[in-house]
């Protein structure tokens, strides 16, 4: 029976992420200059991070579930804001970093978009988030947000 099993989110593939887990001031990366709000918190018995991001300088505010699929050997992101927007992203942690991507089609179905968002792992317990989107097959990349986490308190 599955109690006697374990907890199948005791299993460190799952626990790559958690890094992430925190109350977080969010700067605009390399400044002062605060931007946002976002607490990562483990859900599921530990199986899943949920994110609750509020921006400080707009009305955007968003959440994310993110899991690591067995099934297919990568993690997860689905993430919904007020603005109507979502993304589905799926990758690896590597080297430090947790890095997923995709490729979606802009809202009105006209172009390929393709998102390549990295959370790096700095050695201050800081983190640079980066969200990177390429309208070229990859060929070249524009920064859409370069965020710099800060624990609370």
């Amino acid at each position: 029976t599955a109690q006697n099993q374990g907890n199948p989110c005791d299993q460190p593939k799952l626990h790559e992420f958690d890094f992430w887990i925190g109350d977080w001031n969010v700067y605009k990366y390399g400044t002062d200059t605060l931007i946002g709000y976002n607490t990562i918190t483990p859900v599921a018995g530990g199986c899943a991070l949920q994110e609750n991001w509020r921006s400080a300088i707009g009305p955007s505010v968003g959440t994310s579930l993110n899991k690591y699929a067995f099934s297919l050997q990568k993690w997860q992101q689905m993430w919904v804001d007020n603005s109507g927007q979502t993304l589905q992203l799926s990758g690896q942690y590597m080297d430090g970093k947790m890095v997923m991507s995709n490729e979606q089609f802009s809202r009105d179905g006209t172009r390929k978009i393709n998102n390549r968002i990295s959370w790096i792992n700095m050695p201050d317990a800081s983190i640079r988030q980066l969200w990177e989107q390429s309208t070229d097959d990859g060929q070249s990349w524009t920064v859409v947000f370069d965020g710099w986490y800060k624990k609370k308190g």
